[in-house]
């Protein structure tokens, strides 16, 4: 039974890692934001970048989500880097079927947050403090008893090294 669980889960995650060649609509239930504690752009100083995810229910009836699933399994990150156009997508965290079933009441206009990081080794091989990057932030999960990932949103988060912030750079 956990085999076929974990297999479901890991066939509806690789088409969420597939969705790159598709387009992921903004779902309409949902508006996602990020953003680092207190700082806009983001500024990396060479310690890990770590940021808060808000989601909030923009429908008129409460959603139930799967709210410790996506946070166990946190957010899918595609770095890039706005000097050499390079890409990166970041290994994601294992997801735990187990916890579909927690499901969490968002009531209409209520904002839940998941919290995200990206590791300084991926920013500094991006020119550190000199960095310039934006961050694509997706959620998904399945939603409204699918058993299909569905997208929750999509969010970009600019990050910039000090140096780059200051003009020293």
């Amino acid at each position: 039974m956990q085999r076929q669980i974990a297999f479901c889960i890991a066939m509806g995650f690789s088409s969420l890692l597939n969705a790159g060649d598709r387009s992921m609509d903004r779902n309409p239930d949902f508006e996602m934001t990020a953003s680092c504690k207190g700082q806009t752009p983001c500024i990396f100083d060479g310690d890990r970048i770590a940021f808060d995810i808000s989601v909030r229910n923009i429908k008129d009836t409460p959603i139930n989500l799967p709210l410790e699933f996506i946070r166990y399994g946190g957010p899918y990150i595609v770095l890039h880097d706005n000097r050499t156009q390079r890409q990166l997508t970041l290994p994601s965290h294992m997801l735990d079927g187990a916890l579909l079933s927690n499901l969490t009441a968002v009531a209409p206009g209520q904002s839940v947050s998941v919290s995200g990081s990206i590791d300084a080794s991926y920013l500094d091989a991006w020119g550190g403090e000199d960095a310039d990057v934006t961050a694509m932030i997706k959620l998904a999960a399945p939603l409204h008893g699918s058993k299909e990932f569905q997208s929750i949103g999509t969010t970009a988060l600019r990050i910039i090294g000090s140096k780059a912030f200051t003009g020293k750079g």
